[in-house]
């Protein structure tokens, strides 16, 4: 993530905003890294280590944003979606039916994990000073 915090903020014009979300762990659980249900590795980092990390690559003014409720209601519908019977007829050539399985129990984890507060989807905002 250095890295590529650190390109962002190299393009960036002086007073640019960069804007993005990411999923982050309470403190108490630390960054951590986490294998994902498909495979995948993500890293979790908390508020104040994307502070430092943000800080560390030259960005001010960083706010963060929690976006739970938006995100909750994202994977609800995605979730109502993934198991109508109009979306399995729609993509069943594009979608197998045990990526889609896959798909619902990682939807499933996921809204476990925003409802339990073990990860907080975040929107970050920061600046590139002059």
């Amino acid at each position: 993530k250095v890295k590529l915090f650190n390109d962002v903020f190299r393009i960036l014009k002086p007073c640019g905003l960069v804007t993005l979300v990411d999923w982050i762990t309470p403190e108490d659980i630390g960054p951590s890294e986490e294998k994902l249900h498909m495979g995948d590795i993500s890293w979790k980092e908390t508020e104040s280590s994307y502070l430092i990390l943000l800080k560390n690559c030259g960005f001010s003014d960083i706010q963060f944003f929690n976006e739970n409720e938006a995100y909750i209601a994202y994977v609800k519908d995605l979730g109502e979606r993934l198991t109508s019977q109009s979306h399995k007829d729609a993509y069943r050539h594009l979608i197998s039916e045990e990526l889609r399985n896959e798909l619902i129990i990682s939807n499933e984890k996921l809204l476990d994990a925003i409802i339990s507060g073990k990860q907080t989807a975040v929107m970050i905002r920061a600046a590139r000073s002059f």
